[in-house]
């Protein structure tokens, strides 16, 4: 299954880079897939943060911006959609 691959994905990720993540986060369309980040909360263990539907827009926009002097930074501009966009925490059971 998909939450399957994505504990996989995880696992291997932490064995190449050595470090141990604590969320994972999923944007675009398929963030809108309840049960599908339920699901994935609990196979792998960790918090869902679902969020924003338009992921790959903003990704564009926020790199354009920092660019341009907009944001300070990468944290700035995290942020920043933090505050504008409803994203969800779906945490495991």
């Amino acid at each position: 299954s998909l939450t399957q691959d994505y504990r996989r994905a995880v696992e291997k990720l932490q064995t190449l880079t050595g470090k141990t993540y604590t969320a994972i986060h999923i944007v675009g369309g398929g963030c809108q897939d309840n049960y599908l980040n339920r699901m994935t909360a609990a196979i792998c263990r960790l918090p869902v943060w679902a969020g924003p539907v338009e992921g790959t827009a903003i990704g564009n926009l926020v790199v354009q911006m920092i660019h341009g002097g907009e944001f300070a930074d990468l944290t700035a501009a995290r942020q920043c959609i933090r505050e504008s966009f409803d994203i969800k925490e779906v945490l495991p059971q």
